[in-house]
């Protein structure tokens, strides 16, 4: 396969693109970029701060894009603006609140998404520079 069709969310709207070259090897399912990809640093924040603050608690646009667990597995890492990841320990969905592991700072605007590398995320499956892992098996199952 030396094409591949993305559905993406564009500025005016859903639509198709498609384009030679982003991704490694897609015919193999390497949806990694390509070096000089022009996905790189081209996708979107999820969400954004609403007001500006600092602590363990923020509100965004969104919070349904984020998740603390469920008391199965660690929460999403997120990163606030040009901010240290943290880890999401709460999320009060009625709210659009987040509770974060440890303090940071934020203003008013400030995009908060998954890590990224660079000036905004990737369009793709994954972000460049990154290796990808397993995540752990889950412990402290219980069936009742």
């Amino acid at each position: 396969m030396d094409e591949v069709e993305i559905r993406v969310i564009l500025d005016h709207g859903a639509g198709f693109v498609h384009h030679r070259g982003w991704y490694a090897n897609p015919g193999a399912a390497d949806l990694s970029l390509q070096a000089g990809s022009p996905a790189i640093d081209a996708g979107q924040v999820l969400t954004t701060a609403v007001g500006s603050g600092s602590g363990t608690t923020i509100t965004v646009a969104d919070a349904g894009y984020f998740h603390d667990g469920y008391g199965l597995i660690v929460g999403d890492t997120i990163q606030i603006g040009g901010t240290a990841s943290v880890v999401v320990t709460s999320v009060n969905y009625s709210s659009n609140v987040l509770t974060l592991a440890s303090s940071r700072t934020w203003s008013n605007g400030d995009g908060v998404s998954l890590p990224y590398f660079g000036s905004r995320p990737d369009m793709g499956a994954f972000e460049s520079g990154t290796v990808q892992a397993s995540l752990p098996a889950p412990t402290n199952l219980r069936l009742q």
